[in-house]
């Protein structure tokens, strides 16, 4: 323990363990605080030398240097300070301050959560517009995904995030195949029903590239043959990367 008659500093028992097993990367830094003190107690007595400081001001400077050093060294080893009597639990601040953290980290999860729900409604008056080659609510999606994962929540969310995917995978299929009625249509031609197998990328980009003419005549689009085809398959490729995310939570 360290003392100075009314300032204490009560060492856990983590201390001891620590120094039990010889940690070397908590002794560089226990060491490397040392030399930061010695350095401050060098230059608070190059103070008094100078007559910057007098002698009871100096004291009170090293004093409050080392002490700062010691703290910051064996700063996860302090179980509490005792000041004038007066202790400070530095454990107990430290678990509440975890505590708030969990707090946050959770409401954030909750909220986050009801946002991936409320992507599945749609965005206007139906789920797609006439003749889109993408859901309108993807964009909503990958910026809140794009959240979740720089917030290393995925795991969390993990149930949510399967069940939004699902909805927005088969609302894709379904505009896909409003373009092309006479292949990815006729092949999936319930999309929504749960019992329908979601298909790999590379069957709808062959059926993309199958009897376009056709396709375009039936969905009424003025695009030329290679522009439709590149439009439909742009929007395989917005299936795709649902697809593949989508296996992550598989």
């Amino acid at each position: 323990m360290i003392y100075n008659k009314s300032f204490q500093v009560t060492p856990s028992a983590h201390l001891n363990e620590a120094l039990g097993k010889g940690d070397n990367l908590k002794y560089l830094r226990t060491i490397f605080f040392i030399v930061i003190g010695c350095s401050g107690l060098l230059f608070s007595f190059l103070l008094l030398v100078h007559g910057y400081l007098n002698g009871s001001e100096f004291v009170a400077f090293s004093f409050g240097i080392a002490l700062l050093s010691l703290i910051t060294a064996f700063w996860k080893d302090v179980s509490e300070l005792s000041i004038g009597g007066n202790i400070i639990k530095l454990r107990e601040v430290k678990s509440e301050l975890e505590d708030t953290v969990l707090g946050l980290k959770s409401s954030t999860i909750e909220m986050l959560k009801m946002h991936i729900k409320l992507v599945r409604n749609p965005v206007s008056d139906g789920f797609y517009y006439e003749g889109g080659n993408k859901d309108e609510r993807i964009d909503n999606f990958w910026y809140i995904y794009e959240v979740i994962k720089d917030l290393d929540i995925e795991k969390e969310l993990a149930n949510e995030l399967k069940e939004t995917l699902d909805v927005l995978l088969r609302n894709q299929l379904f505009s896909l195949g409003r373009l092309c009625r006479k292949t990815i249509h006729e092949s999936y031609p319930t999309p929504f029903d749960s019992t329908t197998q979601l298909p790999a990328t590379r069957d709808l980009q062959k059926l993309a590239v199958k009897d376009v003419e056709s396709n375009i005549s039936v969905s009424g689009s003025d695009k030329s043959p290679d522009a439709f085809q590149d439009y439909v398959l742009d929007g395989v490729e917005h299936y795709d990367r649902l697809l593949k995310l989508s296996q992550k939570f598989a």
